[in-house]
């Protein structure tokens, strides 16, 4: 894990695909910030909520392993965390359901990464 447990705001299991068991990390995004995301007059209630720590920004990075050794992962930052116009919003659910629609390209980017190293490990 190249990132500080504390960090770690959840993480989910998802299904294995590929002989690859994957899990997904949702982590503390510190380097955005909602006044550099959205344009300040047509956000500015999302702004207030997140000034006002309704809401943050996490990354997700999806690990994909065999037997216990991390092999490859992805990333995404920016996403949205939290409560925001009174509904909770987090990039994957707890069940593993793919909340901000990137979680296919995640997975295979893991993958791809993970077949790579053990391309490399082979050699």
């Amino acid at each position: 894990m190249p990132y500080s447990s504390e960090s770690v705001v959840y993480s989910v299991k998802l299904p294995a695909q590929d002989e690859f068991d994957l899990i997904a990390y949702i982590v503390e995004d510190t380097d955005a910030d909602a006044e550099s995301q959205y344009d300040n007059k047509e956000f500015a209630d999302l702004i207030k909520a997140w000034k006002n720590d309704e809401f943050r920004f996490v990354g997700v990075i999806v690990e994909a392993s065999r037997e216990g050794v991390t092999l490859g992962d992805a990333s995404i930052w920016g996403s949205e965390y939290g409560d925001i116009d009174g509904k909770h919003v987090q990039p994957i659910g707890d069940d593993g359901k793919d909340n901000i629609g990137y979680l296919p390209d995640l997975i295979r980017e893991a993958i791809g990464a993970a077949r790579e190293k053990l391309n490399q490990i082979n050699r």
